[in-house]
């Protein structure tokens, strides 16, 4: 991962970091961020525990691509994330990083399938999303609160907004959630449906609301 810029400031304790990307990035998969603000609470350097009261992301872009073939290229984060493993140096105690707040802010989510005979280009935009407190790695039971809404872009320009909230335990793998997603026209998925002779959409819209 690299940073074009990095700021720290004392008071309050904050560090900026400005234009992230993953150095794999390619045309197809890409990640990047356009500013991180971190603010740390305060870490226990003896039990390895670090408390970050917020973390703020600005203009995260994610892109996705799925093949002809099928095959879906998702950003590399193995070298980002790379642990060590099979390292001779001894093992250490990971960190634990607690985040009580955690905020995406006008996020993009960009997916191109290819494997239709005609290109899909889906894009989730102006995703703005909260969530906390977040512990890694994860231990004993951890629920976590979420609210997110955004905007759902299909073919042809079609458009709906979408709005999440809810819980999550991410130990438990126990999910509730309330969504709602405002009146979208099916054609938006048009691409989908051009070669099947049993489905032609002209003018239906899809709404939903669901508690899970």
């Amino acid at each position: 991962i690299t940073a074009g810029r990095a700021r720290l400031s004392f008071f309050p304790l904050t560090t900026t970091l400005s234009s992230l990307r993953l150095v794999a990035n390619t045309p197809q998969s890409a990640l990047s961020i356009q500013r991180m603000i971190i603010r740390p609470r305060w870490f226990a350097p003896h039990s390895r525990v670090l408390w970050v009261e917020s973390v703020k992301i600005d203009r995260p872009i994610l892109r996705l691509t799925r093949t002809p073939a099928g095959t879906l290229l998702w950003p590399s984060l193995h070298e980002a994330v790379r642990t060590g493993a099979g390292s001779s140096t001894p093992a250490v105690t990971p960190w634990q990083i607690r985040v009580d707040s955690l905020e995406v802010v006008d996020g993009v989510i960009e997916l191109v399938d290819e494997k239709p005979p005609t290109p899909f280009h889906g894009i989730v935009d102006h995703l703005s999303f909260i969530a906390g407190p977040v512990t890694i790695p994860l231990s004993g039971s951890r629920e976590m609160g979420f609210a997110l809404h955004s905007e759902l872009i299909g073919d042809g320009g079609h458009a709906a907004p979408l709005y999440c909230s809810g819980t999550l335990d991410l130990t438990g793998n126990n999910l509730q959630a309330f969504c709602r997603l405002e009146p979208l026209a099916l054609a938006a998925f048009g691409p989908y449906y051009q070669e099947s002779p049993e489905v032609r959409v002209y003018a239906t819209t899809l709404a939903s609301v669901s508690q899970w």
